[in-house]
């Protein structure tokens, strides 16, 4: 890797499932198995704030409306990852040039769509935040510079969307941890081998 891509962080919740596995998603309104909670959605924003948001087409779905509206595209310019550009052109429309659905495909697109960043007047400069779902964190994992992930510690959760594998963590180690105000702990994980030595 070369060091003209943007710093990108992989940015995510997850919490136990009632079957003890690891889960980041469930088929709720909202998308997520834990209730809604105001310090959480302020801590996410403090970590997405100036930052391209990159997602898939079910993460952009269950994007708070508030996050879609130009006011906060500006700040968070999002692209939406998939197969259906023309249905998101059209979902989009109105919204600006701040929302973009591409379709990368291999390692190689992936890389070439964060280069490409700096050719684009919403997304030039910017850096970026990879927000899901776990297809699409683990897809860009060599980009990473860090990794901040909410772990929802309590309770046990209803949810069938699994969260990132654990060998995800193998490239990284634990650089400083917060607890917020719902009692989730924020982890900051940073890479072990700067991206450029890989």
């Amino acid at each position: 890797m070369t060091t003209d891509l943007p710093r990108v962080r992989a940015v995510w919740a997850e919490g136990n499932a009632r079957d003890g596995s690891i889960i980041m998603g469930a088929d709720t309104p909202s998308g997520l198995p834990w209730p809604k909670d105001d310090s959480d959605l302020r801590q996410f924003r403090e970590d997405t704030r100036g930052h391209v948001l990159v997602m898939g087409s079910k993460t952009f779905d269950l994007l708070p409306a508030g996050l879609k509206r130009p006011s906060s595209t500006q700040e968070r310019p999002i692209i939406i990852l998939t197969r259906r550009i023309g249905h998101y052109i059209q979902q989009t429309r109105g919204l600006g040039e701040a929302i973009q659905p591409i379709n990368p495909g291999n390692l190689a697109e992936r890389e070439a769509v964060l280069r490409n960043l700096s050719h684009w007047d919403e997304f030039a400069g910017k850096p970026v935040a990879v927000i899901g779902g776990p297809k699409v964190i683990e897809d860009f994992e060599p980009f990473y510079d860090e990794l901040v992930i909410t772990h929802h510690v309590r309770g046990r959760f209803e949810g069938n969307v699994r969260a990132p594998r654990d060998a995800f963590l193998d490239g990284f180690c634990s650089d400083h941890s917060t607890l917020l105000d719902s009692g989730a702990r924020r982890v900051v994980y940073t890479r072990r081998i700067p991206k450029e030595h890989k």
